[in-house]
């Protein structure tokens, strides 16, 4: 849905009564009941929130803005609230998960929604995922993992899935990590998850190789006087290869890696003499006889 860049038409801040209706309707939303999802909710509202309405692909979309970070969005005016992963970092019980194989998000990544194929079932069984009925949302993970991906909304009933028929459209997704509803907002994972997604982000994302080629050019030929053949010394290429794993989750994933190494180029020394000094012949004095 946020595959595009986002055009902001309207911008005004909550009054403090708009902001406590607007906590209720969270609560009411997401059936959040418990001390410690409360306690998770006051944390992550604060005294001001910032609505922003944007019209995207003609539609309009309402953004909630907390402390400038982007939380729920609403597709169209007539929506319910939807969670952005920002939103779903600080309340992970918000929405129930759907666990997808980690190369799976490179095609959510790029404009894709998630196919029934890309579902993991544990140990085989669709109970694994809970219970549904078309048009619930839900949020994706990584498998193995409670990261939050993506955001969309079921097109099937978990009543109608068989194990061994998992074939066409699981859901339509609505927002993704790095999309440009993300990009609104600070771009960063709290610190309660980074070690995690360290851990696994072998697996969302290739391992980034870069290349670094160095080149060293003599400074100076000299020339011996004794006539030799001089050869020009050949730069030495070194190339070093760095291996590094991302701190974050990219989500341009290509889906094949190439990696070129430049050619050193050649370098002329910096000095090269003119001319090379011709050999003086010196004449041996014949012995004289006695």
């Amino acid at each position: 849905m946020f595959k595009k860049p986002i055009k902001v038409q309207t911008q005004s801040l909550m009054r403090r009564s708009d902001a406590r209706k607007f906590k209720e309707l969270v609560k009411i939303t997401f059936n959040l009941k418990s001390e410690q999802q409360e306690q998770e909710l006051t944390n992550l509202l604060g005294p001001k929130a910032v609505p922003i309405r944007c019209e995207l692909q003609q539609h309009e979309s309402e953004i909630y803005f907390i402390d400038k970070q982007p939380l729920f969005f609403k597709p169209d005016r007539h929506s319910s609230l939807v969670p952005t992963v920002y939103a779903l970092f600080a309340i992970p019980s918000l929405l129930p998960k759907i666990p997808i194989y980690g190369p799976v998000f490179q095609y959510i990544a790029g404009g894709a929604d998630l196919m029934l194929p890309g579902v993991v079932l544990e140990n085989n069984q669709i109970s694994s995922l809970g219970q549904f009925k078309k048009g619930d949302l839900r949020c994706v993970i990584a498998h193995g993992t409670n990261i939050p991906l993506a955001v969309g909304i079921m097109q099937v009933n978990s009543q109608s899935l068989r194990p061994d028929k998992m074939k066409g459209k699981a859901m339509i997704i609505l927002h993704f990590f790095e999309d440009y509803l993300w990009q609104l907002g600070s771009r960063e994972f709290p610190e309660s998850l980074n070690m995690t997604i360290k851990e696994t982000n072998s697996s969302l994302t290739p391992t980034t190789i870069s290349t670094s080629t160095s080149t060293s050019t003599p400074t100076s030929t000299s020339t011996p006087t004794t006539p030799t053949t001089s050869s020009t010394p050949t730069p030495t290429s070194s190339t070093s290869i760095s291996i590094s794993t991302p701190t974050s989750i990219s989500i341009s994933t290509p889906t094949s890696i190439s990696i070129s190494t430049p050619t050193p180029t050649s370098t002329t020394p910096t000095s090269t003499p003119t001319s090379t000094p011709t050999p003086t012949t010196s004449s041996t004095p014949t012995p004289t006889s006695s």
